[in-house]
C-alpha cells in the first residue's frame, strides 16, 4: 500500500518507511492513498475470528513484510485486554476500549504502534535506537511508557505537568525502567519543553540514537482502532452481518485518532451512518450549516473561542473532510492554528462530511450520568458521559433510529472523585476510589490498587530548561 502526506500527493512512500519515519518530509502526516474494500469472503473471515485475529487479519492490509501474528499477540499481551462491546439497553452499547492495563483507551492502541515502529525500522534498515518522546497527561504518559517501555530498539521518554493529580504521576512512575523515563514539568513550560524537544535531533545522534517525533500521531496508532471498530460491528450483530445494517458511532474529539480510524474504516466497508463527536470542554465539535469546525472554547457563530486546543490527528481529519484535497488541508489547518477555527466547502460526497455533517441546534435535552448510571447500570467516566449525552441529544432532534456505539476512552476509577459527584448526590468525602467501588460494585483496577500501595513512586520534576541534559543522561544511563 502507497501512502502520500496531507500536504502534498507528490510526497509518497510505502507503510513501513511510513510507519518507521513517522512524519512527512514536509511536515504533513502520511495518509493512504486509497483503501481496500472488503469483500464478503473476507468480512466472513472476520466474523469466525477472535480480536486478535481480526487485528491481524486488517493489518495485513496495510503493513507487508512484516510478522503482524507476533505483533499482534505481544500486543495485546502487553495491553491487557480486548475491547468489550455492552449493550446497555434497546439500540445503545457501549465500546469499552477502558478495561486493559492503565485503563486508557491507547493501550491497545500504543502496544501495536510501538511494535509496528521497532519491527519497520528493522525492515527498513535502522541500526541505531530511537528516542521516541511523549508530551500529555500523566495518564496519558502512563498509557505511552506502558506500552513502549521494553520494546526492542527504543527508548521512551514522557513528560507531563507537575500540576497532574498525584495519583496520576505515581502512575507514570510505576512504568519507568527497561528503557523509559517520566518527568513532571511546570505546567506553563509545557510548550517550552516541546520545542526543545523539536530541536534535539543532534543532541540525541550524538548519543548514539535516532529521534522519532510526533508519536501521538503516528500511522501505527490508528491502525488498531480500525480493527477496534471493525471487530465491534461483528460483536454487535453475532457474527451474522450479511445485512449489513448501518450503525451510529459516538465519540470524543479532543484526540481524534479514533474518528481519523472511523472514517477509514467507513471507506473500507463499515456501515457507518453517523458519527458524533463530542469536543473536551463539552462543546459540540462537528460540522454545521457554516461549514465552520471549531475547536477550544466551543463552537459559535458570533463568539471566538476562549483557548486554541488542537486536537491530536486534526490534520488527517480535515484531509478526510476536504476529500483528500492536500492544499485545501494546508490552508485549513493554519486557520485552525492561527484562528481556533476553519472554514471549508467539503465535497458533499465526501465520507467524513456525511459522517459529521449531522448537525443539532437544540441543547436542551440533557441526559444526567445519573440517568444513565441508574437506568444502564454503567459508570461512565465524566468524558464518556458527555458522549453519552450528546449522543441521546443527537438522537433526539435527528431520530437516528439506528444501533449506537458510545465508546468508552477511560477507566471511572482514573476520574473517582469527578465519577461519584455525576452519578451520586452528595459531596465525596474520604477515599473516593473506595466509595466508588462500593457504590457501583465495580472493582479497582489491580493497576491502580498497586500503585496506591507502592512506596517510594515519584516522576522527577524538572525545568524545561533542564530537559535536554536529563534526556542525554536517560539515554547514557540506558545505553
Amino acid at each position: 500500500m502507497e501512502y502520500s502526506s496531507t500536504r502534498s500527493a507528490n510526497v509518497k512512500t510505502n507503510s513501513r518507511e511510513a510507519i518507521a519515519r513517522g512524519v512527512a518530509e514536509d511536515g504533513g502526516k502520511f495518509v493512504p492513498l486509497s483503501l481496500p474494500k472488503l469483500s464478503t469472503e473476507f468480512w466472513d473471515k472476520l466474523c469466525a475470528q477472535n480480536f486478535c485475529e481480526r487485528t491481524q487479519s486488517l493489518l495485513s492490509l496495510f503493513v507487508l513484510g512484516i510478522d503482524v501474528k507476533g505483533i499482534c499477540e505481544d500486543a495485546l499481551a502487553t495491553a491487557g485486554d480486548s475491547p468489550v462491546l455492552l449493550q446497555t439497553k434497546e439500540s445503545r452499547y457501549v465500546l469499552d476500549l477502558a478495561s486493559g492495563a492503565t485503563g486508557m483507551a491507547d493501550d491497545i492502541a500504543y502496544a501495536v504502534s510501538a511494535r509496528l515502529l521497532s519491527a519497520c525500522r528493522k525492515k527498513e534498515g535502522a541500526e541505531r535506537p530511537a528516542l521516541v518522546p511523549f508530551v500529555g497527561t500523566a495518564t496519558e504518559c502512563g498509557a505511552f511508557l506502558h506500552a513502549f517501555r521494553g520494546v526492542d530498539g527504543l527508548k521512551a521518554v514522557a513528560l507531563c505537568s507537575d500540576d497532574c493529580d498525584e495519583l496520576h504521576l505515581r502512575g507514570a512512575a510505576y512504568e519507568r525502567g527497561l528503557g523509559a523515563e517520566a518527568f513532571a514539568i511546570p505546567s506553563e513550560e509545557i510548550e517550552d519543553a516541546k520545542k526543545l524537544l523539536r530541536n534535539m535531533s543532534k543532541d540525541v545522534a550524538a548519543e548514539g540514537a535516532d529521534l522519532i517525533l510526533d508519536i501521538e500521531h503516528s500511522l501505527g496508532r490508528i491502525l488498531p482502532y480500525i480493527a477496534i471498530f471493525f471487530s465491534a460491528y461483528c460483536d454487535l450483530f453475532g457474527g451474522d452481518v450479511s445485512k449489513r445494517e448501518e450503525i451510529d458511532v459516538a465519540l470524543p474529539s479532543r484526540d481524534l485518532t479514533a474518528a481519523v480510524a472511523l472514517c477509514w474504516a467507513k471507506r473500507m466497508g463499515l456501515p457507518v451512518a453517523n458519527m458524533v463527536l463530542q469536543s473536551a470542554d463539552g462543546a459540540i465539535a462537528e460540522l454545521v450549516n457554516d461549514r465552520r469546525f471549531g475547536f477550544g472554547g466551543g463552537l459559535f457563530e458570533d463568539e471566538e473561542p476562549k483557548e486554541i486546543i488542537v486536537p491530536v490527528n486534526i490534520e488527517r481529519f480535515v484531509f478526510e473532510l476536504c476529500g483528500g484535497d492536500a492544499q485545501a488541508t494546508r490552508n485549513a489547518v493554519a486557520e485552525l492554528e492561527k484562528d481556533g477555527k476553519f472554514e471549508i466547502t467539503p465535497d458533499k460526497s465526501c465520507e467524513a462530511y456525511q459522517m459529521t455533517e449531522a448537525g443539532h441546534e437544540n441543547a436542551s435535552y440533557v441526559v444526567s450520568a445519573r440517568e444513565l448510571f441508574e437506568e444502564d447500570g454503567v459508570a461512565f467516566d465524566p468524558v464518556t458521559a458527555d458522549v453519552a449525552t450528546l449522543y441521546e441529544l443527537f438522537d433526539a432532534v435527528m431520530d437516528s433510529c439506528k444501533d449506537a456505539v458510545i465508546v468508552q476512552t477511560e477507566n471511572p476509577f482514573l476520574h473517582a472523585e469527578e465519577t461519584l459527584g455525576l452519578i451520586r448526590e452528595g459531596d465525596v468525602k474520604g477515599d473516593a476510589l473506595r466509595d466508588l467501588e462500593e457504590f457501583t460494585a465495580l472493582e479497582i483496577p489491580d493497576r491502580i490498587a498497586e500503585i496506591r500501595k507502592a512506596d517510594g513512586l515519584s516522576v522527577k520534576r524538572v525545568c524545561a530548561c533542564d530537559i535536554k541534559d536529563e534526556i542525554v543522561a536517560f539515554l547514557l544511563e540506558s545505553a
